[in-house]
């Protein structure tokens, strides 16, 4: 996989970045610093899967974490200070941080796929969505199913939009979800590549998916009014 930019979302003006072809740059997540930087996942240069990061151009690619740390799933805060991510020691995952210059890395609590907005952070454990104040504090339990990885974070930290697989079987649908109670909002009949890839839109007008059909994927956006 390689990093691709599209700027104002136009797909028509999208490039890609000067990357290591062939090295699952940003197979995981991709996130963006206040500043326009790009924090993501790679293999490039050898050894595990890691976090990087590098100017808005493809410029200045810098590894975070040692190439002996298995490290993916990175969420910047929106201050840019701080990059939460998983480590993966075995079979266990846990929720790290560290300054976004990969100095002072501290590991937090066991959990999965950290993402952030509105002063929390929210991640999978214990079989649901957990969401704990970014400066500390106790966590609270959101769903009791379910995980941050296949869920997107609005801006605004009121919504969550997530992978809905339905118990008969059909096909796999978008969720939202309050992101105070875990109370379902509303749902879409989407075609959604899995695992699911969704994003809310800066402004929160819509959220992205990936769609394949026909053995061709392609980003698709659907309005949340």
């Amino acid at each position: 996989t390689d990093i691709w930019v599209a700027p104002d979302g136009d797909a028509e003006r999208a490039t890609q970045l000067s990357s290591v072809s062939g090295k699952l740059d940003g197979w995981d997540s991709v996130a963006w610093t206040p500043d326009g930087k790009i924090v993501y996942t790679s293999v490039a240069g050898g050894g595990n899967d890691g976090i990087w990061i590098m100017d808005g151009d493809g410029r200045n690619r810098k590894r975070l974490t040692s190439a002996e740390t298995v490290a993916y799933w990175p969420s910047v805060r929106s201050d840019g200070r701080f990059i939460f991510y998983n480590v993966e020691i075995g079979r266990n995952r846990k929720v790290w941080r560290m300054n976004i210059d990969g100095t002072d890395q501290k590991e937090m609590f066991a959990g999965s796929g950290p993402k952030t907005a509105a002063g929390f952070l929210y991640y999978g454990a214990g079989g649901g969505i957990r969401r704990v104040p970014i400066d500390g504090g106790e966590p609270v339990q959101i769903t009791v199913e379910g995980d941050t990885e296949r869920c997107a974070i609005s801006g605004d930290g009121k919504l969550l939009a997530c992978q809905f697989d339905p118990p008969d079987g059909s096909r796999a649908r978008i969720r939202l979800l309050s992101a105070d109670d875990g109370a379902a909002a509303k749902e879409f009949e989407v075609k959604l590549a899995l695992p699911g890839r969704i994003r809310w839109m800066p402004d929160g007008s819509a959220i992205t998916y990936i769609s394949r059909v026909d053995g061709l994927s392609d980003i698709w956006s659907q309005p949340v009014a």
